[in-house]
């Protein structure tokens, strides 16, 4: 592993290997081997970093079995970067898969790393060829089998190409001199484009201009989780193109928490340019620039705010905004749903079993919805419930909110 190994090796000797990071990580719990922590994998790491190790199918397995849920970092008394470490790692090792195996096209959705139209499109298609065989008897059992392994979502109504005529179907009213860009990442741009139709749709009714950049593209999380890091500057590139080309612009709103962080990052480096808009999660506009919202569901509904968000106390704020003229607050949840990137089915045994139990921890067969701060989070756990028969369904934050 002879690429950044200097910078790794400063980043992973910061470690005091005081094992706290075990309290807290959710493969570890269920693993029970220290080589399933994020100390443990540090180890290897170290031992990669000083030529002991040889990177091998098991090395690989231990590194990649981290879910990027970050929660380690807050218990980190020596504030190891582990996410940073973890990208740089995975970087220099390939994935235990061949890169173009059926299931890889199918669920990575990473072979372009520019736009992802073309791999939303064979996705649609899959779904098209399923839903066809599932309805010959024959053919029911394993067209629904093949449904879930795959993970064929569920596509939304509105076209992509009628999607950005948005302008058509929402005017402004009372402009309020706020005008903001809107980042929509994959799930808001292919698989719930409803939900960033009513963002805008509630924006406009504020007097808040939403503008929505065609040319915008992946953030790049589900690269960097991936290890395809050096993919992402070709998506940073883009989206800072895209962006900066506005004018007039008061800043720009990311509708998927776990994309914020990445769009920050778009502003502190200066790599063949930057960002030059401040970036505000969709839970600030609401509670600094939307005067007046309603919920949507008034009873039998959780928040949840994923810890790989960074985004609890925002989320509070936006819970208790939105039911501050109502009687009751919802309760909100920011334990680790599972959850990793979006369409990810990595992993999937152990994500299951946290998932179970955070389900069970939150009582959630006593609810109707969750509402949640990420696409990633709502799509997991859709697949989640359905495939183990659960009447909750999860839902955007902006699903939320009132028309």
């Amino acid at each position: 592993m002879p690429k950044n190994d200097y910078i790794i090796k400063e980043l992973a000797d910061r470690c005091t290997n005081c094992g706290n990071c075990r309290i807290i990580c959710p493969v570890f719990k269920e693993a029970g081997e220290e080589i399933f922590s994020a100390r443990g994998r540090i180890s290897l790491i170290r031992g990669l970093v000083h030529k002991e190790l040889t990177s091998g199918k098991s090395i690989r397995t231990h590194i990649f079995s981290c879910l990027d849920c970050r929660q380690c970092l807050d218990y980190c008394p020596a504030d190891v970067d582990y996410t940073s470490i973890m990208a740089l790692v995975k970087r220099n090792l390939k994935p235990n898969t061949r890169f173009f195996s059926l299931k890889d096209i199918l669920t990575s959705g990473l072979f372009s790393p520019f736009d992802h139209s073309l791999y939303f499109k064979t996705l649609r298609s899959v779904k098209k060829l399923l839903s066809g065989i599932g309805k010959i008897k024959f053919f029911k059992i394993l067209s629904s089998s093949l449904m879930f392994r795959f993970q064929v979502p569920e596509f939304s109504d509105i076209p992509e190409k009628n999607f950005f005529g948005i302008r058509k179907r929402h005017k402004l009213k009372a402009y309020s001199g706020i005008r903001t860009a809107v980042f929509i990442g994959c799930g808001g741009r292919y698989l719930y484009p409803e939900t960033s139709d009513r963002f805008v749709n509630i924006l406009r009714n504020s007097g808040i201009e939403a503008v929505i950049p065609k040319q915008q593209v992946c953030c790049g999380n589900p690269l960097l989780y991936s290890g395809l890091s050096k993919n992402i500057s070709n998506n940073r590139s883009a989206n800072i193109k895209a962006f900066n080309s506005l004018v007039e612009i008061s800043f720009l709103t990311s509708l998927c928490s776990n994309a914020t962080g990445m769009l920050r990052s778009y502003m502190n480096e200066n790599i063949d340019g930057s960002l030059r808009f401040d970036v505000r999660d969709h839970t600030e506009i609401f509670t600094d620039h939307v005067k007046e919202i309603e919920p949507q569901y008034s009873k039998k509904i959780i928040f949840h705010s994923c810890p790989k968000c960074s985004n609890s106390l925002k989320s509070a704020e936006f819970v208790d905004y939105l039911y501050k003229k109502s009687g009751t607050v919802p309760p909100l949840t920011t334990g680790y749903c599972g959850c990793t990137e979006l369409l990810d089915r990595s992993n999937m045994k152990v994500r299951s079993v946290i998932t179970r139990s955070f389900c069970v921890k939150n009582g959630l067969e006593n609810y109707d919805k969750i509402a949640c701060s990420s696409f990633e989070c709502v799509e997991y756990l859709n697949y989640y419930f359905s495939k183990n028969g659960m009447n909750i369904r999860a839902v955007h934050f902006i699903d939320a909110v009132k028309v």
